[in-house]
């Protein structure tokens, strides 16, 4: 029993005396291996703070991305059908539609061709087409641009052929953020 009450004392002892006999110590250390010691402490300091900062900008861009992915995959399979989609009677107004979600080379390649080439036949056959998105997946992203697959199911039909046709294809996107909005940039077919 004795044993346990002396061990407590020797402890207190010891804790009391521990800082003094630290600081003792530290006196005894001389200035310069003080001053290398800081020094390192000091850089080992600055090279974790670095380190925080970049996993955390690093985190911050992962983020941005894994967003602009799922928004731009979204956004790909509405505009796309809504591009494609069209009938005889509001082609004019489909097209104008379309122009709002197309952006750069795209549009200024689109817009003119659907007014000059594939308005005048629409209008002139009474042709209809329904496009539907049924599969979309991104290849490539970064916070402003996303290149995704689409694959596209659409049932067009006309005044010779008034049963609708169904085909199917796919589609290389490239879906841009212009002033935060997903527009088509460019639309490649890749089979039909």
């Amino acid at each position: 029993m004795k044993k346990l009450l002396v061990l407590p004392a020797r402890l207190w002892r010891w804790v009391r005396r521990a800082p003094a006999a630290f600081f003792r110590r530290a006196t005894r250390v001389s200035v310069r291996k003080r001053r290398v010691g800081f020094a390192l402490l000091t850089v080992l300091t600055l090279v974790a703070v670095a380190g925080a900062t970049v996993l955390f900008f690093a985190q911050r861009r992962a983020e941005a991305i894994t967003s602009a992915r799922f928004d731009a995959v979204a956004q790909a399979r509405l505009k796309v059908a809504e591009v494609l989609s069209y009938k005889a009677d509001t082609i004019d107004s489909d097209i104008d539609r379309a122009r709002q979600d197309t952006a750069g080379t795209f549009a200024e390649y689109y817009v003119p061709f659907a007014q000059q080439a594939i308005a005048p036949a629409v209008k002139q056959e009474g042709t209809s087409s329904v496009a539907i998105v049924s599969r979309a997946a991104a290849v490539s992203a970064d916070a402003g641009t996303v290149v995704v697959v689409v694959f596209i199911d659409q049932r067009t039909s006309s005044k010779a052929q008034p049963d609708p046709r169904a085909t199917s294809s796919t589609a290389r996107v490239t879906m841009t953020k212009v002033a935060g909005t997903w527009l088509i940039s460019e639309l490649t077919p890749t089979s039909s």
